[in-house]
């Protein structure tokens, strides 16, 4: 009891000011946004490639085994697929850098449950995601094929 609520409270809000009230935990999305920012797929209007990476990543979220996975490995997998997917360059020195992620690293499990996601979009029972990237405002990413990944 060595403080009063009033003295826990007043420490509260000079913590909050001093954040600017940012105390969001880091989702997939921030990820996605700061990965596809690296890759040079974030442009405006936005691009084939970035679209694909969110149409990805949102086909992970309406899966339970996804959960096992960090957003960022999901994201940086999601980002490694769509540029592979694409024709890119997979893979630089730069998102490397700045996932913390190798090559080698992605080429596990969550790059091949997403490709996987991928290839049976179109059977899933759950429809929502594959529909809305059918849209034009959406690039109909969701009509471009899985890419071979040769492993």
């Amino acid at each position: 009891e060595a403080y009063t609520r009033d003295d826990i409270l007043c420490m509260e809000g000079l913590m909050l000011l001093r954040l600017n009230f940012q105390l969001t935990a880091p989702n997939a999305f921030v990820f996605l946004k700061r990965f596809a920012k690296v890759a040079g797929i974030a442009t405006t209007p936005r691009s084939k490639t970035e679209l694909l990476a969110h149409y990805l990543v949102e086909l992970t979220l309406q899966e339970y085994k996804m959960l096992k996975y960090l957003p960022s490995t999901t994201c940086a997998s999601a980002v490694y697929l769509a540029l592979k997917t694409c024709g890119h360059t997979p893979w630089t020195a730069d998102l490397e850098r700045h996932s913390t992620y190798t090559e080698a690293d992605l080429l596990q499990a969550c790059v091949r449950d997403i490709h996987e996601l991928h290839e049976k979009a179109t059977t899933n029972s759950l429809q929502a995601v594959r529909k809305k990237y059918t849209q034009e405002k959406h690039g109909n990413v969701s009509s471009i094929a899985p890419a071979h990944l040769g492993l």
